[in-house]
């Protein structure tokens, strides 16, 4: 048997180990309780998937079953929240935001004042960015985004 076959067939059991791994893990949940690994039904369901999402980001490294739990949960969790009554006022919320109410409050969030912002000008600038003197340029916009990491359309709409 040549090399190539050999590293195949290897990665076949390791890939059949895995999924044999992962439905053990999944029945264990499902005798446990935690059918929330792969449907949420509760505002109980989601806090378990949370907790649980908590406690497999705890800065420890995870091992292959560990990470497809861990985005298993993710999906889970995003689907929930997606399609929740609970969350559709703070999504309707959120997609009234302008690129300036995110501008404000990324300098809540970390502690900065107008002159700290040189990627919109000067105090000058920002004061009339923030009170809608002026709207936030391309320039200004792709600046910001590679400092906060954040997808430049969050803030395009204020852009004309």
């Amino acid at each position: 048997m040549n090399a190539g076959v050999a590293e195949r067939i290897l990665d076949n059991v390791v890939i059949r180990e895995l999924a044999r791994r992962i439905d053990d893990l999944r029945l264990d949940m499902d005798r446990q309780g935690a059918h929330f690994i792969r449907h949420i039904d509760s505002d109980e369901d989601y806090e378990k998937a949370l907790a649980a999402i908590d406690e497999l980001t705890d800065g420890q490294e995870l091992d292959r079953v560990e990470q497809t739990l861990l985005d298993t949960l993710c999906d889970t969790v995003e689907r929930y929240e997606s399609s929740a009554v609970r969350f559709k006022a703070f999504d309707e919320r959120g997609a009234a935001l302008t690129g300036v109410d995110l501008v404000k409050a990324l300098m809540i969030q970390n502690g900065l004042t107008g002159t700290d912002l040189p990627e919109i000008g000067d105090k000058t600038v920002v004061s009339r960015i923030l009170s809608g003197q002026r709207k936030l340029t391309v320039q200004m916009i792709t600046r910001l985004s590679a400092r906060f990491h954040i997808e430049p359309s969050a803030f395009l709409a204020t852009v004309n």
